[in-house]
């Protein structure tokens, strides 16, 4: 057998990528190495001039499984520099506790349309205990679906507002960020505070007067996307930076929201229920607080899992909720493909355009524009839409109170996480939900845990156990992950080890050889996300 590499540069064929480097090498040009010797000795890695010649010339699997064991540390260990080195900077920045209203935050907190759960004022506590500290906030609120996030974010922002700061809220799509735009400003309008919505579909004129608004201070609250923090949204007091969905987002992004100085508070949001094991590992710059409960009120999803021999009647309870007046889901995991098992997007537009001829049927996917996806989604909002055919674009906050029914097809193809998150968008408004997780009879058991569980940390815990860590954000996201080639999820074992020896090179910088490799992982996540 032989091994060739497989470089994937458009326009440029493979031979003459591996001749140009091979006449490099064949002139003895060498790379100084730049990882520690410690770190080298300990873990038995190939030094950098021999890990690029088995790259562009592997010569055996004992080999390419030397060079996948070098890269795969050093993205580790330089992920948990990164976590360290950042966690350190604020545990020793000095910023005054928060002078927030508690009576003005109480009076908010009595206009909100139920009572909070146990979890959300557990959490609130937290966070105002952290505000009376002098280090900035940097809370992680895990939060299941349905279980109230958002009012967290809504109270701590209030918080702010009263201690007169600026908050900035980003949200990983501008459909989200119009979401929570409507919220906040109902929910604050009669405490008469500014919210301001920035996107990237304003028009000029309109974007002109919100940075207006925000570097003159006129603008309390600041809701968007990651233009949030670029050069040309000027805060005049910026007091506490939240980020929705930070999952989509990674440390790189978590570490951005420092640009604009270390007394920056931050809350991170997400929807994800992570196993306590993960977290804490891929989580460690971050105080941890978790939401469970979900209002009393909320009726749970109920699920049940389908071969696919059954659409027909999957088919017909969704008419049955059709003619109620209501909206359906149905979901796909791919936009194309050639795997004639699954179902891609135009496959499943003309099997529904010929089962539900009356109705009217909307696409949306990520291949869409920004402008086209919101268009879409504003059409559902406004019912001129019955059905609405996606990807997983929708796993994400989005809320339409109206949606009763999602079909899941390929359910086999997502991780339970995932499953639990598309669930999510059903039964949102006090309707009764439904949910129809459709799948080949192979991956039918885990499947049909979805059925007796609607606790998204359990199901977590199952999805780990069953299909590993590796896989545990079943399809692969783009956005989801700082590592290119590895995620720290694949070995957590072995990213504990590494993340010891991380703490340790942060200490031993006095040595120039560590000094100066520490020094450019640093420079190089400062270069990479403008955090001069």
């Amino acid at each position: 057998y032989s091994i060739e590499s497989k470089y994937h540069i458009k326009d440029i064929p493979a031979k003459t990528i591996k001749k140009i480097v091979n006449e490099i090498i064949d002139k003895g040009i060498e790379v100084e190495e730049y990882i520690p010797s410690s770190i080298l000795n300990h873990y038995g890695l190939v030094n950098i001039n021999d890990y690029i010649k088995i790259l562009h010339n592997p010569s055996s699997i004992e080999e390419t499984v030397n060079a996948r064991k070098r890269h795969k540390i050093e993205e580790i260990l330089e992920f948990s520099i990164q976590l360290n080195y950042y966690k350190n900077l604020r545990e020793k920045c000095y910023r005054p506790h928060i002078p927030y209203d508690i009576k003005m935050v109480k009076e908010l907190i009595s206009t909100i349309p139920f009572e909070l759960t146990a979890d959300q004022k557990a959490t609130c506590n937290e966070i105002f205990t952290d505000l009376k500290k002098d280090t900035p906030l940097n809370r992680l609120v895990e939060g299941d679906v349905g279980s109230g996030k958002t009012v967290v974010a809504l109270i701590t922002s209030f918080a702010f507002i009263t201690a007169n700061k600026q908050v900035a809220l980003m949200a990983p799509t501008e459909i989200l960020a119009k979401q929570h735009y409507s919220y906040f400003k109902s929910m604050l309008a009669p405490f008469h505070v500014n919210v301001v919505l920035l996107t990237s579909s304003l028009s000029k004129r309109d974007k002109d007067e919100a940075l207006e608004m925000i570097s003159n201070g006129n603008a309390n609250i600041v809701i968007g996307t990651h233009a949030l923090f670029s050069d040309s949204v000027i805060y005049k007091n910026l007091g506490l930076a939240i980020i929705d969905e930070q999952h989509r987002f990674g440390v790189n992004a978590r570490n951005k929201l420092i640009k604009g100085g270390d007394t920056v508070d931050a809350l991170f949001l997400t929807a994800t229920p992570i196993p306590r094991s993960l977290a804490l590992t891929i989580y460690q710059d971050l105080d941890i607080s978790i939401i469970k409960t979900v209002r009393s009120d909320k009726k749970p999803v109920i699920t049940k899992s389908i071969e696919i021999d059954n659409l027909d009647k999957v088919f017909s309870h969704m008419r049955s909720e059709l003619r109620l007046g209501h909206q359906a889901y149905v979901v796909t995991s791919s936009i194309e493909t050639d795997d004639y098992e699954r179902f891609d997007i135009n496959e499943v537009k003309e099997l529904l355009e010929n089962n539900f001829k009356e109705y009217k049927i909307g696409i949306i996917h990520g291949k869409l524009k920004d402008s086209e996806k919101d268009q879409v989604m504003q059409d559902f909002l406004a019912k001129k839409i019955d059905i609405l055919i996606s990807t997983t674009v929708i796993e994400v906050g989005i809320s339409i109170d109206n949606a009763t029914i999602i079909t899941i097809l390929d359910a086999q193809n997502f991780g339970l996480a995932t499953l639990h998150q598309l669930r999510g968008r059903v039964g949102r408004g006090g309707l009764q939900g439904y949910c129809y997780l459709v799948s080949n009879d192979t991956d039918i058991d885990r499947i049909k845990v979805m059925e007796d569980s609607t606790d998204g940390f359990y199901l977590a815990e199952r999805d780990l156990e069953i299909r590993g860590p590796g896989e545990y954000f079943g399809l692969r996201q783009s956005g989801s992950s700082d590592l290119s080639y590895n995620s720290v999820l694949s070995d957590i074992e072995l990213f504990k080890e590494i993340n010891e020896d991380a703490k340790y090179l942060l200490k031993q910088t006095m040595y120039p050889e560590i000094s100066e490799y520490v020094i450019n992982v640093v420079k190089k996540v400062s270069v990479e996300n403008n955090l001069n």
